[in-house]
């Protein structure tokens, strides 16, 4: 007798989730391939009418996800630059429905979150694995090596990665939850990790990391002055001791030092100083379209027109660098392109975000973590316009939605 088909979609979307959390760092191709399937899989669920989608939209995260890129979606209509604001729907915002779909297969398998996140530290091993042969000269990836050591990124969307699993392994560190035997496996590949981020020239990280390295001490120990000295101390040892060992750590500070100076002359032509140069134009844009922005897509187009209008004492390479780049900073490209009003809406999620509470412990820091270092990254790139920072986004924060409401709905 012939067997019946059954499709099986939790037992695929199970497999599926590890599989996608552990090839986070490592394939572009295969990000993409996830993100479609998982919003696949919420379209499934939403169509079936599953009681789930009901649970889901209880969370007032949802709604905000929905309002943030449907109100992007409408800024449209009034952008000048329409074929490039369709560019950042499609390649961006428009991937967050698999944030949903995520959550959903998450809201019924609790369990697997811890998971998905022990696979993504996987995922940054082979990553760490491949960097460290790069820097050591021991093979190419993308034609690059020793000089650049990022595999499969950019180096400041890598920093961001490096910074994130450090904080995991930092956070698993301070638990209970794990043997001793674990705890030296996971402090080695700690300090390996970190030791990563400095031969990475990526500042943002390593901002981002330092903020999270104070957010995680709190985390587990009470705000005392004592305290304070104590991480501080340990702060001042970890990024001395890189300076002093991590040639590319050091180049990048002696970089920094120079760039300010380089400020101080009223010199744009450096890292620090064309993003300087993106704030003195923010400032004009944001006071042209104060509630409703430019519209998506449309910064470039408003940065060539008023550079037409007043040049700011900007060399030609400066002002072709404004208006051909994004604003470098998430906080800008929002208030530029979305006004006050995406803006706002930017800031409630990234607050509610912040008050989910999660019962297991071990993600509530994380989910914690996560934000300090988005918060921080936020100030110097765009982070959800950048293909691996949004979809590192997009599949941590369907886990603590998923996690978080899976609790809700528990007898």
């Amino acid at each position: 007798m012939a067997q019946t088909f059954h499709f099986d979609a939790d037992r695929l979307m199970g497999g599926a989730l590890l599989l996608f959390a552990f090839a986070l760092p490592l394939s572009r191709a295969l990000d993409t391939f996830f993100v479609i399937l998982f919003i696949l899989y919420f379209l499934y669920r939403l169509f079936r009418r599953d009681t789930t989608i009901r649970t889901l939209f209880k969370e007032p995260l949802a709604w905000l996800i929905v309002a943030f890129v449907g109100y992007l979606t409408l800024s449209l209509a009034w952008s000048p630059d329409i074929a490039n604001g369709l560019k950042y729907l499609r390649q961006y915002y428009w991937e967050w429905p698999a944030l949903f779909g995520v959550a959903l297969y998450v809201i019924d398998h609790p369990d697997k979150a811890r998971q998905a996140v022990t696979a993504f530290v996987g995922g940054m091993l082979i990553s760490e694995l491949l960097s460290y042969g790069m820097f050591f000269g021991l093979w190419q990836i993308r034609g690059h090596g020793p000089e650049y050591p990022s595999p499969f990124m950019m180096h400041i969307d890598y920093s961001v990665y490096l910074a994130v699993t450090a904080m995991i392994l930092l956070n698993r560190l301070f638990s209970d939850r794990y043997s001793a035997k674990e705890k030296w496996l996971m402090l080695f590949f700690f300090l390996t990790i970190t030791g990563n981020l400095f031969i990475n020239k990526g500042r943002t990280g390593q901002v981002a990391f330092l903020a999270a390295m104070f957010v995680a001490f709190f985390l587990h120990y009470r705000l005392t002055l004592k305290n304070l000295l104590k991480i501080s101390f340990l702060a001042v040892i970890l990024f001395g001791t890189a300076y002093a060992l991590v040639p590319p750590f050091q180049e990048r500070v002696h970089q920094a030092v120079e760039d300010l100076r380089k400020l101080d002359r009223s010199d744009f032509h450096s890292s620090l100083g064309l993003r300087a140069a993106q704030y003195i134009v923010a400032k004009e844009l944001v006071a042209n379209h104060p509630l409703l922005g430019s519209g998506v897509g449309g910064r470039n187009a408003e940065v060539a027109a008023q550079l037409k209008k007043e040049s700011y004492g900007f060399s030609p390479f400066v002002q072709e660098f404004l208006a051909t780049h994004h604003a470098h900073s998430q906080y800008l490209q929002t208030l530029i392109e979305g006004g006050a009003v995406a803006f706002l809406i930017m800031l409630a999620m990234l607050w509610r975000l912040g008050r989910l509470k999660l019962d297991d412990s071990e993600l509530h820091e994380l989910k914690t973590l996560l934000l300090t270092i988005f918060i921080v990254g936020f100030l110097t790139e765009p982070l959800w316009q950048k293909q691996f920072s949004n979809t590192l986004f997009i599949l941590m924060t369907g886990l603590f939605v998923g996690h978080r409401l899976a609790q809700r709905s528990r007898p």
